[in-house]
């Protein structure tokens, strides 16, 4: 059996382990919380109350927004590849969402968005896909940091830190972050001299085209994007009636999302348990009933993934599937 083999199935093995952990620890935080699950459905009924509406049909209202921003990021990046017109971009989105659901995510995004491309193009939008993810994920780093670091200080996770040395942290991890992420053109081309004897790096050479300003545009739709997505998780958490200062939801949503970015996911039904993991490991500091915390995470599984998956799927038949020549 080769090394390769072998790490595919340490790697299965690994995130096996992680789903079987994440959701021991949903299902007994949900047993803790018996007494409130005998409330579930008054829990319901309240949520879909008329005074509620408002809040549903924002939620809603948002979904689309959420993929259009996305979508909007993959049509500025593909351009050093190929142009694409924006519905090409959402398709690609879409279908993209729908191969993450059932496979490993980095390669269903990537195969998704590949395939709404024209053949001879294909080979090279590695690249693009790379840097529209990372500023997702440089964007949701930033942004989970003070809830991460929130619950270090609350004396749960066993130990605590200085705040001055945490915030120094923080605000100089982002800054290289950043900068590093800005300036990716630059060395890109600078590592040219040395990576451009292998054969792989033919495919990342687009990254040599990403100039400052287009890395920052990716960034700010990135930020926009994510203010769309929390935003949907903390309305949720207010129709589920959390009871907690705005500020408090902001922190919790923030950790969750950094949680389900960095937690190993299985990938089946793409990232269902850890965010609900993520959510009752935070909320539970704060006494929030797990059964409020669990509808209003699934609820947001359901809107946000689902049915836009959906639609991705259907999409998918319509791609041009062809494979190099």
């Amino acid at each position: 059996m080769s090394k390769t083999q072998n790490m595919h199935k340490f790697q299965f093995a690994l995130k096996l382990i992680a789903l079987l952990l994440i959701l021991g620890f949903v299902l007994f935080k949900l047993y803790e919380a018996k007494a409130d699950l005998g409330d579930l459905k008054q829990t319901l009924s309240e949520a879909f109350h008329k005074e509620n509406t408002f809040y549903w049909c924002l939620i809603f209202l948002l979904l689309p927004v959420n993929w259009m921003l996305e979508a909007f990021k993959w049509q500025l990046a593909a351009r050093l590849v190929e142009p694409i017109a924006y519905h090409q971009a959402l398709r690609g989105v879409l279908s993209g969402l729908a191969l993450g659901f059932i496979t490993p995510h980095a390669w269903g995004d990537y195969a998704g968005r590949i395939w709404h491309l024209k053949q001879e193009g294909r080979q090279y939008a590695l690249g693009p896909v790379l840097m529209t993810r990372a500023a997702q994920m440089l964007v949701t780093l930033v942004a989970g940091l003070p809830g991460l670091f929130f619950l270090m200080q609350s004396g749960t996770s066993g130990f605590s830190l200085p705040p001055a040395l945490v915030n120094s942290f923080a605000i100089g991890m982002s800054v290289v972050l950043l900068l590093l992420y800005l300036w990716v053109g630059r060395w890109s081309a600078a590592s040219q001299s040395i990576l451009g004897k292998y054969g792989w790096y033919a495919y990342v050479r687009p990254l040599q085209g990403f100039s400052a300003k287009l890395s920052g545009r990716l960034l700010v739709l990135s930020a926009l994007r994510y203010v769309v997505f929390a935003g949907q998780f903390m309305l949720l958490l207010v129709v589920f009636e959390v009871d907690l200062p705005l500020y408090m939801l902001a922190l919790g949503v923030g950790f969750v999302y950094l949680a389900k970015s960095v937690i190993p996911a299985f990938n089946f039904l793409s990232d269902l348990g850890v965010r609900e993991f993520s959510a009752l490991l935070f909320f539970s500091t704060l006494d929030v009933s797990a059964a409020l915390i669990v509808l209003a995470s699934l609820a947001l599984w359901l809107i946000n993934i689902l049915l836009p998956t959906l639609v991705g799927g259907l999409l998918i038949f319509k791609a041009r599937i062809l494979l190099p020549k």
